[in-house]
């Protein structure tokens, strides 16, 4: 085997290695507890919701219930002379 080739190989399982050893080591960190699991998947209450948005200079910070309830009243409209039109295809020469 050519020495270059050697050289390569000795790199590139060196370096799946040690990123292998690194991601078994900072793994257990990343892992959550079945408590959080469980919260995560768990729906909550608007009012549990305690997390004020910044709006801007305009409308300052808002409760996260407020913008619920203000979308609830006024839902989105759609506007169909808005929507994304396909342009037509035309023949064009050269």
């Amino acid at each position: 085997m050519k020495y270059q080739t050697k050289i390569g190989l000795i790199f590139c399982s060196s370096a799946l290695s040690i990123s292998l050893i690194v991601l078994l080591l900072i793994f257990p960190f990343a892992k959550l507890s079945p408590e959080e699991i469980k919260h995560m998947n768990t729906p909550q209450n608007i009012e549990n919701f305690n997390l004020n948005i910044n709006m801007g200079d305009d409308y300052g910070f808002l409760p996260v219930a407020e913008l619920m309830d203000h979308y609830m009243e006024n839902p989105p409209t759609t506007n169909n002379s808005t929507l994304l039109k396909i342009p037509e295809r035309q023949f064009g020469g050269c």
